[in-house]
C-alpha cells in the first residue's frame, strides 16, 4: 500500500531517547529512537510525516493524553513517545517493537562503615586467624621466650619489628611468620577498602527491601498506573499484595517536568532524596549507571511492551506492522536504539567533561576511613598510656 506522498499528522511526546528536538543548521529537527523508526516507515509507505507535540506536564497519563488527542484532533493518525502498548476501546496500537522494564533506581550514597573492618574476611577465616594467634602464644611460651606477646602480635599483623632472631632455625620461623602476615594483610586491605566505602543502598535487592528501607518512593501518575495494571494482571501471593499496598500508600506522584529533572539529578548524583521508577528498554537502549551513584534494584516492577498508538480502524496499520516486524527482526531497531542512546550519552559526557575529571581525584570522603583508623589508634594508645600511668602510681604508692 503506497500513500502517494501524502501528508500524515503524527503527534509525539518529547521524551529522550524516544523523541526530542535538536537544532541543526538553524533548523529544528525531531530525533530519537521512535522518531527514526517513523521516518523509516514514512519512507517505506511513501508519506510525509507532519509532527506536532503533545503537551504533557500535568498529573495525567500518556494514555489519557493520547485519547484526548484523538478525540479533539480527528486528523491525527499516529502518536508516539514511549507509549505503553495497551489497546482500549477507542485506541489501537501498532506492533510492539520492544519491551520496557519498570525498575527502581535508588541513590547510592557512599558511607563509612566500621563493620568493614570485620566483614572483609569470612567467619572461617577469622577462626583460622584466632587459631594462629593461639599458636603464637604457645610459640612465645615454648620457643620465643625472649620475645614479648606484643612483639609476636606485631609480626603476625605485619608491623615492622626492630628485633630479629639470630639462630638459623629461629630466622626460618621468623620469615614464615612475616610471609604469612604479609599475605594476610594484603588480602585483608584489598577487600577492606570496598567494604568501608560500601554503598548505603547496595544491599537492597528486592522491592520489599526497598519498602523496608524507608526511602521515599516517587514517580509519575503513569508509572503508578502501569504498576497497578501489572499487579492486577499477575498471580502473586498475599505478601506481594501487601508490599504493593505499602508502595501505593508511600508513592509520591511527581509532575512530568519535575520527574525528568529529579531523574537527571539522580543519575548525576545530585538527588539523594527519592528512589525513582525508571523505564528502561530491554533491547533497544544502552542503559548504564554509575554503581557508586545509582543502584538499580534487581527485582523488576513490571515488563511491558511499547509501541505507537493509533485510532481504531486505521487503514494502513497492517502495513505499519509489517514494516515494524522487518525492522525488529532485522536488528534495525536495536541498532537505532544503541546509536541514539550512545550518542546522547556521549554528548552529555562531553558537556560534563570538567566534572568527570574532578571525580578522578581522591576526596576527603574517600580517605575518611584512614583518618578514622588513625583516630581510633591514637585514642586507644592514649587510654593505655593513662592506664599505665595509673598502674605506675599505684605500684609506687605500694612501695612507699
Amino acid at each position: 500500500m503506497k500513500m502517494n506522498n501524502c501528508s500524515v499528522n503524527i503527534a509525539y511526546f518529547e521524551q529522550i531517547p524516544y523523541a526530542h528536538l535538536v537544532m541543526k543548521n538553524n533548523e529544528t529537527t525531531l530525533e530519537g529512537i521512535e522518531a527514526t523508526i517513523i521516518y523509516d516507515i514514512a519512507n517505506s509507505l511513501n508519506f510525509n510525516p507532519n509532527f506536532s507535540e503533545i503537551e504533557w506536564g500535568n498529573n495525567t497519563t500518556k494514555e489519557d493524553e493520547v485519547l484526548e488527542e484523538f478525540d479533539i484532533h480527528k486528523t491525527i493518525d499516529l502518536a508516539f513517545g514511549g507509549i505503553i502498548w495497551h489497546p482500549e476501546k477507542d485506541i489501537d496500537f501498532a506492533l510492539a517493537y520492544d519491551i520496557i522494564d519498570l525498575d527502581w533506581l535508588v541513590p547510592n550514597e557512599p558511607r563509612v562503615s566500621m563493620l568493614g573492618l570485620v566483614s572483609p574476611l569470612s567467619t572461617d577465616v577469622w577462626w583460622a586467624i584466632l587459631v594462629v594467634l593461639i599458636i603464637a602464644v604457645f610459640l612465645r611460651i615454648l620457643i620465643f621466650k625472649k620475645m614479648s606477646l606484643l612483639e609476636i602480635s606485631a609480626i603476625i599483623i605485619g608491623v615492622a619489628w626492630n628485633k630479629q632472631p639470630v639462630k638459623l632455625s629461629y630466622r626460618i620461623k621468623f620469615m614464615s611468620w612475616i610471609i604469612f602476615a604479609f599475605l594476610l594483610t594484603q588480602f585483608y586491605l584489598a577487600s577492606m577498602a570496598g567494604r568501608l566505602l560500601a554503598g548505603s543502598n547496595s544491599e537492597i535487592n528486592t522491592i520489599k527491601d526497598l519498602v523496608n528501607s524507608g526511602k521515599p518512593l516517587a514517580g509519575t501518575k503513569t508509572h503508578k498506573q502501569l504498576f497497578f495494571d501489572a499487579q492486577n494482571a499477575s498471580d502473586d501471593d498475599r505478601e506481594s499484595d501487601s508490599v504493593f499496598k505499602e508502595i501505593c500508600d508511600k508513592f509520591i506522584i511527581l509532575d512530568q517536568d519535575d520527574y525528568v529533572k529529579t531523574l537527571q539529578d539522580l543519575i548525576d548524583g545530585v538527588n539523594k532524596s527519592y528512589a525513582l521508577v525508571g523505564v528502561l528498554n530491554v533491547s533497544s537502549i544502552v542503559t548504564k549507571f554509575d554503581p557508586l551513584i545509582v543502584h538499580k534494584v534487581p527485582e523488576t516492577l513490571a515488563s511491558l511492551p511499547v509501541s505507537f498508538a493509533t485510532w481504531r480502524g486505521l487503514p494502513y496499520l497492517t502495513r505499519v506492522d509489517e514494516k515494524l516486524q522487518q525492522l525488529v527482526q532485522g536488528g534495525i531497531v536495536s541498532h537505532i536504539g544503541t546509536t541514539i542512546s550512545s550518542k546522547h550519552r556521549f554528548l552529555k559526557a562531553k558537556e560534563q567533561e570538567d566534572a568527570s575529571l574532578e571525580q578522578n581525584f581522591l576526596r576527603m570522603n574517600d580517605i575518611a576511613p584512614g583518618f578514622y583508623l588513625l583516630l581510633a589508634g591514637c585514642i586507644s594508645g592514649m587510654l593505655l598510656l593513662f592506664g599505665e600511668l595509673i598502674i605506675f602510681k599505684i605500684q609506687k604508692i605500694k612501695k612507699i
